[in-house]
C-alpha cells in the first residue's frame, strides 16, 4: 500500500535580547578550577552548567541535547579549548519539572560557579529559570525554548533556536497556501506554555491567510485517551489539526485521530521532531506534516561532518536537539572567545550574529515570506521593520521591550560552522520498516499548489 508523504518545514534560526548596559558590573566569576590532565594547559577550566531532563518524560530530548554539547566540548578541547582553557561540563538533571529547573540553576550559579547556563529546553521550564537567570546575572542559553516570552524583557537570557510566532506562521500559511486547506481545528495541552503560544501563533496567521479555526479542544499532560477531543473536532468538520505538543500525548492523538475517523492531516511543530513520535505513531503519521530545526538529510559539508561525528560518539543518527545542543555551546564558544566572566560572555551573546536567508525573521513584526524556492532548495527571507534603530552597533527591534535583531558581525557563521542553522528544507516520512524523514525537493505545479517530488540523485 502506498504510504503518504509527512513533511517537515524546516526553518532553522537563533534569536537573540537586546542587552543593558554593556558596562554594567559583572556580579559573579566562576573561581578558578583545576584543568584535568587531558584538559589544554592554558589556564583553568571554563565551567559552563547543563541543565536538562536526563529522567522523565522528556529525558530523550534532554540527552539528546546533552549529546551535541559533549561533541562540541570534545572537539573544543582537542582542538586546544578557549584561548588555551578547557571547557568543563557541570550537568544537572532537572527532571522536566519547573521545581527542579529553578533548584538546578541556582545550584549552577551559586555552587558551581558555572560562566553560563547551557538550558533548560521546554518553554515552561525556561520561563520559570528566567527569573534566576536575571536575578544571578548569569548568561542562559536554551537549545529548543520558543516561546515568545522566553527572551522578551531580559538582559541575560538567549535562544539558540526558532521562537512560536514564526514556527506557527509557518505551519499555517503552509497549510493554506501550499495545501489549500480553509479548515483547522488546535488541540492544545493547556499546562504547557509552548503549546498555547503556538495554537495562538497558529490561529491568528491561519485566519489572517483566510481560513478558519472551527474548534479549539485542549488537553492534559499525561492524558491517554483523546477520543472525545477528536470525535468532536471531526463533527466541526476540520480538513487539518494542528497539535503542538510532545510525546508520549503526539503519538496517542495520531493513532487515535484515526481511530475516530478523522479524514483529514494532522500537524505539529518541532516538539514532533523526534524518533518517538515517528517510531510509535502508527502509520497515521504517513501524512502529518510539522516545523524543524535540522536535517540529517543536509547536505552542507558541517552537516555531514556533524552527522557522522554524532554517530560514532552515540551510535544514532543525530535530530534537531542533538544539533541545537551543540550549536548553543558552539555560539558561547564564541562568546567566550570575548572574555569569561559572565558580564562578557552575555555582552558578547548579544554582539553574535547568525543572520542568513532563512534567519532574518528574528524580532521582526513585518511580514516574512514563506520559504521561496532557491536553486532546487529553500531559502528563507525577510525583511527588517521599519523604524529599527542601531544602538551600539544592533539594531534594535520593536518587537516587544528589549528585543533585538542582529547586526552582521558574524554573518556567515550559521551556514559554514551550525549544523541547525542553514537552509530551509521539507522532508517527508518514508513509508514501511522504519520511518525516517527524508528531504524534498518542491516544484510548483497548476495554481501554484505544491508538488512533492523524489530527491534528485
Amino acid at each position: 500500500m502506498r504510504s503518504l508523504p509527512c513533511i517537515l518545514l524546516l526553518a532553522a534560526s537563533a534569536g537573540w535580547v537586546w542587552a543593558a548596559d554593556p558596562k554594567e558590573p559583572d556580579r559573579g566569576t566562576p573561581p578558578a578550577t583545576a584543568p584535568s590532565q587531558s584538559a589544554p594547559a592554558g589556564g583553568p577550566a571554563i565551567r559552563i552548567g547543563v541543565n536538562v531532563p536526563l529522567s522523565g518524560a522528556l529525558a530523550p530530548y534532554g540527552k539528546g541535547v546533552l549529546d551535541g554539547i559533549r561533541l562540541r566540548q570534545r572537539q573544543i578541547n582537542a582542538a586546544g579549548g578557549v584561548s588555551g582553557r578547557a571547557i568543563e561540563l557541570v550537568v544537572e538533571d532537572n527532571k522536566g519539572e519547573k521545581t527542579d529547573t529553578r533548584t538546578a540553576f541556582k545550584k549552577l550559579a551559586e555552587i558551581n560557579r558555572v560562566v553560563a547556563v547551557i538550558g533548560p529546553i521546554t518553554s515552561t521550564n525556561a520561563l520559570a529559570a528566567k527569573i534566576d537567570a536575571e536575578q544571578y546575572a548569569v548568561p542562559m542559553v536554551s537549545p529548543t525554548a520558543t516561546n515568545d516570552q522566553v527572551t522578551a524583557n531580559a538582559r541575560y537570557v538567549f535562544r539558540a533556536c526558532f521562537n512560536d510566532s514564526f514556527q506557527g506562521r509557518i505551519v499555517a500559511n503552509y497549510a493554506y497556501q501550499s495545501l489549500g486547506l480553509r479548515r483547522a481545528a488546535v488541540l492544545t495541552d493547556k499546562n504547557s506554555d509552548y503549546s498555547k503560544g503556538l495554537s495562538g501563533s497558529f490561529k491568528s496567521a491561519f485566519e489572517r491567510a483566510g481560513g478558519k479555526v472551527v474548534a479549539e479542544e485542549g488537553y492534559q499532560q499525561k492524558d491517554t485517551n483523546f477520543g472525545s477531543q477528536l470525535v468532536r473536532i471531526k463533527k466541526s468538520a476540520a480538513e487539518i489539526i494542528f497539535v503542538p505538543g510532545y510525546p508520549p500525548e503526539v503519538p496517542l492523538i495520531i493513532q487515535q485521530a484515526k481511530v475516530v475517523g478523522f479524514p483529514g492531516r494532522l500537524c505539529g511543530a518541532d516538539g514532533w521532531d523526534s524518533q518517538a513520535v515517528l517510531d510509535n505513531s502508527g502509520p497515521n503519521i504517513e501524512g502529518c506534516f510539522l516545523v524543524g530545526a535540522f536535517s540529517p538529510q543536509d547536505s552542507r559539508a558541517v552537516v555531514q561532518a556533524f552527522v557522522r561525528d554524532m554517530k560514532q560518539a552515540t551510535g544514532r543518527t543525530p535530530g534537531t536537539f542533538e544539533a541545537l545542543g551543540y550549536d548553543s555551546l558552539f555560539l558561547l564558544e564564541k562568546a567566550l572567545a570575548a572574555g569569561t566572566t559572565r558580564q562578557e560572555v552575555r555582552a558578547a551573546l548579544h554582539a553574535i550574529n547568525v543572520l542568513s536567508p532563512c534567519l532574518d525573521w528574528v524580532g521582526l513584526q513585518s511580514p516574512v515570506p514563506d520559504f521561496p524556492a532557491r536553486g532546487g532548495q529553500e531559502q528563507h527571507t525577510g525583511t527588517v521593520p521599519e523604524g529599527a534603530r542601531t544602538r551600539a552597533g544592533l539594531r534594535q527591534s520593536p518587537h516587544g521591550a528589549g528585543a533585538a535583531d542582529h547586526h552582521q558581525q558574524l554573518q556567515r557563521m550559521d551556514r559554514d560552522q551550525l549544523p541547525a542553522a542553514g537552509r530551509s528544507l521539507r522532508l517527508r516520512v518514508s513509508g514501511g520498516g522504519a520511518r525516517r524523514l527524508l528531504p524534498l525537493w518542491p516544484r510548483r505545479g497548476a495554481a501554484g499548489r505544491e508538488a512533492m517530488t523524489t530527491p534528485p540523485p
